[in-house]
């Protein structure tokens, strides 16, 4: 409401769980869209991203999916609320209270999937940049397990999603783990 009525030209929001590349703000204002969002990604396994391609019949959205080579700006029809950028033009257009809790699933939140349908009923249009990659502060539990014959694993584990079993290594092929990821993580964006 203050950004409306003071006259600011966007409201940027960033949730508390989501970390920022230094340029992504400026990255999404070089659009100058209606509403942008920076890519990230669901915090539990399988970690899909935060972006809908399909909206059905009673509002519910499907998950988008990214295809093999596909970057740049593309178009979307919801996402979520923790990397957007959307011009105050957008909430002039809306009643308040702009986000609201319980509209989609009374026991769910849905509020950024609920707030976006009514924008694009309204005729906005929502984009994705592919190039502002946001991390996404997840919950990880860590469980050792043993098979039958005695070997040891490791369960890993986000928010109850058990998804990934991971052989224990010994010595050298944990350094050469360590060496892979570090020029994994040099060559990150």
């Amino acid at each position: 409401r203050e950004a409306v009525t003071k006259g600011y030209s966007h409201v940027f929001l960033v949730d508390d769980d989501v970390l920022l590349p230094p340029d992504a703000l400026i990255k999404l204002l070089a659009h100058d869209l209606d509403i942008v969002t920076g890519l990230y990604f669901l915090r539990r396994w399988p970690h899909q991203p935060v972006i809908f391609d399909h909206v059905d019949e009673r509002g519910w959205a499907k998950w988008g999916m990214l295809s093999k080579g596909q970057n740049g700006l593309i178009e979307i029809q919801n996402a979520g609320l923790g990397c957007v950028l959307i011009k105050t033009e957008v909430f002039k257009n809306l009643e308040e209270p702009y986000v609201q809790i319980g509209q989609m699933d009374k026991e769910g939140w849905c509020d950024d999937i609920y707030f976006f349908i009514r924008v694009r009923a309204l005729g906005f249009k929502m984009h994705c940049d592919l190039t502002v990659r946001a991390g996404h502060a997840g919950q990880l539990i860590v469980w050792p397990t043993q098979d039958k014959d005695g070997n040891w694993f490791t369960i890993y584990d986000t928010q109850g999603a058990q998804a990934i079993q991971i052989n224990q290594l010994n010595s050298a092929e944990y350094e050469n783990q360590v060496n892979e990821q570090k020029k994994m993580l040099a060559g990150v964006k």
